[in-house]
């Protein structure tokens, strides 16, 4: 099937799955939106209410994706067009009416197709499926075709780039597909963009890894597919807390190997591999592996 066909096909699921006529939102009562574009900032709700952040704001993640799907273009979009439809589709989807944004959100993309809202738009249509994916598991597919869309524009041109990613990757865990999770979160480390969110996004990761391997991975080769994120702290740390979710699932055997295979890696030493590292092996009663993991610690 071509890109033009498989888009066509996804859209008309999409329609399929919204029913009742898109308005335009009422302003009462929604959040402020703004909306960078070719005339200025267009206001979605009230004008006049608009509050600056005078300094970065330390954001738990979702609230973080929320006001980055507010203003995704700080300094404005290479393309604006359409973007009033997707200020309005979010600005419904905010206020409870989905079938309204998805009608919004169905326009917008066939408007404006090569628009710089598109990426975020096929987020906002991931969104919507995975919410309905809580009552109903056959939407978890099509939320991450919507997702998988909303990666096809690359990172330096897609402010939801890696959260889109991460999103894919909540949802293989959703099916129990550890691979997938760890494929997924392995993409976003390697995209060539600059992420926002990066504090959530990092925590998130974290969380994920060490359930996403036991399921599907090698103990003695944990260490090394952590060491593929790029930090020493990192690998230390997860591979500390895979052995300990190995010893939750009465896997000592699987919680030992890991721990060894940390040990014989070619890490560095310090206090990150200790802390962590050495409390497990001296949990699990293996004075070989406390050894092993001291003398790697102290070098």
């Amino acid at each position: 099937m071509t890109m033009r066909k498989a888009l066509a096909a996804f859209l008309l699921i999409v329609a399929g799955c919204s029913t009742g006529e898109a308005k335009p939102p009422d302003p009462e009562g929604i959040v402020v939106l703004e909306l960078p574009s070719a005339r200025g900032t267009v206001p979605a709700a009230k004008p006049g209410v608009n509050v600056i952040a005078s300094k970065p704001e330390v954001l738990d993640l979702e609230t973080c994706i929320a006001k980055l799907r507010e203003n995704p273009f700080p300094g404005g979009p290479a393309d604006p067009s359409g973007g009033e439809l997707y200020l309005a589709g979010l600005a419904a989807e905010r206020r409870g009416a989905p079938d309204a944004a998805r009608k919004l959100y169905f326009e917008m993309i066939q408007g404006f197709p090569g628009s710089s809202y598109t990426p975020l738009v096929y987020f906002a249509f991931g969104e919507l499926f995975r919410a309905d994916a809580a009552s109903d598991p056959t939407k978890i597919q099509l939320a991450v075709q919507a997702f998988e869309e909303a990666i096809k524009s690359p990172p330096a041109q897609n402010p939801l780039f890696e959260v889109a990613l991460l999103r894919k990757a909540e949802l293989s865990a959703m099916k129990g597909d550890g691979t997938q999770v760890m494929a997924t979160l392995l993409k976003m480390k390697q995209a060539n963009g600059t992420p926002r969110c990066v504090d959530g996004l990092a925590e998130a990761i974290r969380a994920m890894l060490p359930p996403a391997y036991a399921s599907s991975g090698k103990p003695e080769r944990a260490a090394m597919f952590f060491a593929s994120f790029g930090s020493d702290e990192l690998t230390a740390t997860m591979t500390a807390r895979l052995a300990r979710l190995y010893i939750t699932q009465q896997k000592k055997p699987e919680a030992i190997a890991a721990l060894r295979g940390l040990a014989s890696s070619k890490l560095p030493g310090g206090t990150a591999m200790c802390s962590e590292a050495l409390a497990v092996a001296q949990e699990l009663g293996d004075p070989g592996l406390v050894r092993d993991l001291g003398a790697r610690c102290n070098r």
